[in-house]
């Protein structure tokens, strides 16, 4: 089986340079470049990373956002199909009355409706 060329490996190309391009041994081997070891800083600096991605660590976190009741509203649709069955009834109850050029006009807020799909 032949091997598949590739660029030369940067361990390779550091060897005998001592510290392999991080500068000082304390910048590549310390606990200051990832913010202390494990779970060190989780209540301070590292707060932000436990909110998003370990939420039950501490009991809290983002867990979204529920809109109150005051604010919401229920929303009744009713599917243009269903309105065109439902024109006969409309004309003969007074919701809907049919326009001088032909057009039928349909008043869906006192039937009971607030949101039309097409």
């Amino acid at each position: 089986m032949s091997s598949i060329p590739r660029r030369r490996k940067k361990s390779r190309k550091m060897r005998g340079s001592r510290l392999h391009g991080y500068g000082l041994q304390r910048q590549h081997r310390r606990s200051g470049r990832r913010g202390g070891f494990g779970m060190a800083g989780t209540k301070k600096h590292l707060w932000t990373w436990i909110t998003a991605y370990e939420p039950d660590y501490f009991g809290r976190g983002r867990r979204g956002f529920k809109r109150p009741r005051a604010v919401t509203r229920e929303v009744r649709s009713l599917n243009l199909d269903e309105l065109e069955e439902m024109i006969p009834a409309l004309m003969s109850s007074g919701f809907a009355r049919e326009l001088e050029d032909g057009r039928i006009e349909i008043d869906l807020g006192r039937v009971g409706y607030n949101k039309l799909l097409g």
